[in-house]
C-alpha cells in the first residue's frame, strides 16, 4: 500500500478529530442476536427458541419472523445464496447499473489465467475469495509478481476447494458499511483500521498501549486485539520508536474489519444521500435481500464522487451500529423488528355473514300455511 493510498482514510480520521470523541458513547453491552431479540420483547413480541441456532418471534402464537444464527428470516434462501457469492452479487449489481470494481473471478486451478489478467491491469489489484468470510485474506494494492503470488497462495490456504479466488481493480477511499432496511438507510460506519493519534511526546509503542487499555473498555472491541502490520508503518514512515507529531493519525494496519483490529464510526447523519440511494438500489438489486450491510468505497461518506459497492452482506452484524467506536448509537434492531412485523402475513379478518330483515314466528307460521294451502290446491293443467 502506497501513501497516496492511505491518504483518504487518514483524511477522514483528522477531519472527524476523533481524538476527541474517543469511546464518548456510553457503552451498551450485548450483541447482535441479544439486541434484536430485546428490540422483539420491547414490541411485545414472544421469544421462541427452536434449538440449533433457531429462534421464533410470535404475536398471540402467530409467528412474526425468526432468525437462524445472525441472518432474520427478511432474508430470503436464495437471496441469502446470491450474496454469499461475491461473482454473482457483482454480476446483479452490474446488470441493475449499479457501479462496482473492474475484475473476475477464477478457479483455484487457474494460476496462469489469474496472473496474466493481473499483469494486463491498469493500476493496482486487489486479491480475494469470492465466498465465505474474505476479511482476513483479503489483499489490497498489489502491485508486483511477487505480491499477487503471496496473495493468492493465501486466498487459496483461506479458501474451501470449491471457492473461486477474485482479482479486482484497487480503488482508494474509505469503507462505508450502510444498513439498509427495506427502502433505506437505517445507519452506517465508516469502518477504518486501528490507528494512534500522536500528541507530540509519546512514542508509537506508548500511543498503541494507550489504545489497547481505552479498546479493553469497550464492550464490543474489547474482544478484537489491535494488530500491528510493520510493512504499514514502514509505509508511513514511522516505527515502534517513533514519535508522531501532535495530532497526525498513524493507522496500524491496513485492514478495517473489527476482528483484525478495525474501528466503526458513526456516519448516519453525514451519509450523503446519493451513497444511500446507491446502497438501498444494491439491496434492492437481489429479490428477497429485505435487509443487508452494503460495504461501499467512497472518498469520503459526504459525497457521492466515484462511489463503488464492494458487496452485500445479508448477515451483517448490527453490533457496528449498536455499539460504534466513536459517535452516536443506532436502534438498527428495532428496525429490523418493525419490518418484521410490517411484513409478517396477516390472517384473514372474520366478516359476519350480512344482516338480513327478521321474520316474526307469525309471518314465518303464514307463509307456511300458505305453502301448505297451495300443495292441497294444485292448479289445474291445461288439456291439448
Amino acid at each position: 500500500m502506497s501513501d497516496t493510498s492511505l491518504t483518504p482514510v487518514i483524511n477522514f480520521i483528522q477531519s472527524a478529530q476523533l481524538n476527541e470523541l474517543l469511546f464518548t458513547t456510553p457503552p451498551a453491552d450485548g450483541n447482535h442476536r441479544s439486541f434484536i431479540i430485546e428490540a422483539a420483547k420491547e414490541r411485545g413480541l414472544a421469544v421462541k427458541n427452536l434449538g440449533r441456532d433457531h429462534i421464533a418471534f410470535t404475536d398471540e402464537g402467530r409467528t412474526i419472523g425468526g432468525m437462524y444464527k445472525t441472518v432474520t428470516s427478511l432474508v430470503s434462501h436464495a437471496a441469502l445464496s446470491v450474496a454469499d457469492s461475491r461473482p454473482m452479487a457483482k454480476e446483479v449489481f452490474a446488470a441493475a447499473g449499479i457501479p462496482v470494481p473492474r475484475g473476475r473471478s477464477f478457479t483455484q486451478g487457474n494460476f496462469d489465467e489469474a496472473f496474466e489478467y493481473f499483469q494486463h491491469r491498469q493500476g493496482p489489484a486487489v486479491v480475494k475469495p469470492a465466498a465465505g468470510k474474505a476479511n482476513a485474506a483479503t489483499f489490497v494494492n498489489l502491485n508486483t509478481a511477487q505480491e499477487f503470488r503471496t496473495a493468492w497462495s493465501r486466498a487459496v490456504e483461506a479458501s474451501s476447494s470449491k471457492n473461486r479466488i477474485m482479482v479486482e481493480q484497487y480503488i482508494t477511499g474509505v469503507n462505508i458499511r450502510a444498513f439498509v432496511v427495506a427502502d433505506r438507510v437505517i445507519a452506517s460506519v465508516v469502518r477504518v483500521p486501528a490507528f494512534v493519534v500522536g500528541n507530540g511526546q509519546d512514542s508509537l509503542t506508548t500511543l498503541i498501549e494507550a489504545k489497547t487499555t481505552q479498546r479493553s473498555k469497550h464492550p464490543y472491541l474489547q474482544r478484537m486485539p489491535i494488530q500491528v502490520d510493520t510493512d504499514c508503518l514502514a509505509q508511513q514512515n514511522v516505527s515502534y520508536t517513533s514519535v508522531p507529531e501532535d495530532g497526525a493519525v498513524v493507522l496500524l494496519n491496513d485492514k478495517v474489519n473489527v476482528d483484525q483490529g478495525g474501528e466503526p464510526i458513526d456516519v448516519t447523519a453525514v451519509l450523503a444521500p446519493e451513497i444511500q440511494e446507491l446502497a438501498v438500489r444494491a439491496a434492492q438489486a437481489i429479490p428477497g435481500l429485505i435487509i443487508a450491510g452494503i460495504d461501499l468505497l467512497a472518498e469520503s461518506p459526504a459525497t457521492d464522487t466515484s462511489a463503488v459497492v464492494l458487496r452485500a452482506n445479508a448477515a451483517a452484524n448490527i453490533s457496528l451500529h449498536h455499539i460504534p467506536a466513536y459517535g452516536a448509537q443506532a436502534d438498527v434492531a428495532g428496525a429490523i423488528i418493525d419490518q418484521m412485523i410490517a411484513s409478517s402475513p396477516r390472517p384473514p379478518t372474520k366478516q359476519r355473514p350480512p344482516k338480513g330483515r327478521r321474520v316474526s314466528w307469525k309471518e314465518s307460521s303464514q307463509r307456511v300455511g300458505d305453502r301448505i294451502n297451495r300443495s292441497l290446491k294444485p292448479k289445474r293443467r291445461p288439456s291439448y
